[in-house]
């Protein structure tokens, strides 16, 4: 592997691979599956019955949206240890290696996937001080994959997986700028048919806007093109 490229170059080299051989699929669907087996067999035996490339990229989408099982949960546990100071990778987390950079490629480079433009929603429970970070003017990055909604009447506060609180914040997101972070359109592939809109992980915000309304905290946030 060339050290000299960026991580996206490289997931797009690996896709471009997957999909211009007739057996790489196969060799790469038997490790990914493998990699979910100590967290969910159920999961791990659906991809491995997958007969072709389209129903294996399929089936990894539809792995992680249900959002009761293991894999949601020990995948996004696995992206927020990164904020952690001196954070290595635990052993739970390399295991879900292979499927986490299966995932984060489709979600960038599959074209089945439409990019939104329209914009989106967000609900959280936060502690006060996680809140009080979203400051106007701040640029941060969510690391892990991020679920957001087309209808804000039908948000809901995601499961987080990590510390949460008692402030309600509503996220308003802004999705114009054209860019390989705008939310993926997964609905055709999901386990539960909603109007939700998934940002792959590492995508760059900036905050624009933030007030209180009835209790509740509104930030807007505008997606960074890069």
């Amino acid at each position: 592997m060339d050290p000299t490229k960026s991580l996206n170059k490289v997931l797009s080299d690996i896709f471009y691979d997957v999909c211009t051989s007739d057996v790489r699929w196969i060799a790469i669907q038997d490790v990914v599956a493998d990699s979910v087996y100590t967290v969910s067999l159920e999961k791990s035996e659906e991809l491995n019955k997958c007969k072709s490339r389209e129903q294996f990229f399929s089936r990894v989408v539809r792995t992680y949206t249900n959002e009761n099982n293991a894999i949601y949960s020990y995948l996004n546990m696995a992206f927020r240890r990164q904020l952690q100071n001196n954070y290595r990778p635990n052993a739970d987390d390399m295991a879900m290696g292979p499927y986490a950079v299966m995932y984060q490629t489709l979600l960038m480079f599959w074209k089945t996937l439409g990019r939104e433009t329209k914009t989106t929603y967000r609900k959280m429970l936060m502690t006060r001080r996680d809140m009080e970070k979203y400051t106007v003017g701040t640029r941060f990055v969510w690391h892990s994959i991020v679920s957001s909604a087309l209808e804000r009447q039908k948000i809901q506060a995601f499961p987080t997986s990590g510390p949460s609180g008692d402030y309600v914040v509503i996220f308003t997101i802004d999705n114009r700028a054209p860019c390989m972070w705008q939310p993926r359109n997964i609905e055709a592939h999901a386990q539960y048919q909603e109007s939700e809109r998934t940002y792959p992980a590492g995508a760059p915000f900036q905050v624009t806007r933030k007030f209180a309304v009835n209790g509740e905290t509104h930030i807007h946030l505008k997606l960074l093109g890069m």
